[in-house]
């Protein structure tokens, strides 16, 4: 069986980057650079976040009735100021609606 190069096998879930996510971090709003249903990353340049620290929020997704919580541990930044974080709370509608959207064609403008 042929391996798909795309995905890490350290990761549950591959990543999707379409715009589809938006995260609400102290009342300001990131779009997720991608995402999955264990995690996102965040372009944060001017954060002042370090890895371990705990991110909690609002999560908004693109054709979900609703906005749920979220609380995700950062597990890397880069110089970018990219911010990687995995989920450590999710609300169950916020769960279903990023994996159903996950394989999900990126939507159309």
């Amino acid at each position: 069986m042929a391996q798909d190069h795309t995905h890490d096998d350290r990761r549950k879930f591959s990543r999707n980057f379409s715009p589809r996510v938006i995260l609400l971090i102290e009342d300001a709003p990131f779009l997720a650079l991608n995402w999955s249903p264990s995690g996102f990353c965040i372009l944060h340049p001017h954060g002042n976040c370090k890895v371990g620290d705990l991110l909690s929020g609002e999560i908004d997704i693109f054709d979900t009735k609703g906005k749920g919580t979220f609380a995700a541990r950062i597990i890397r930044i880069d110089d970018e100021g990219n911010v990687a974080a995995e989920f450590t709370d999710l609300s169950s509608h916020s769960y279903m609606s990023l994996c159903m959207l996950l394989n999900a064609p990126a939507p159309v403008d």
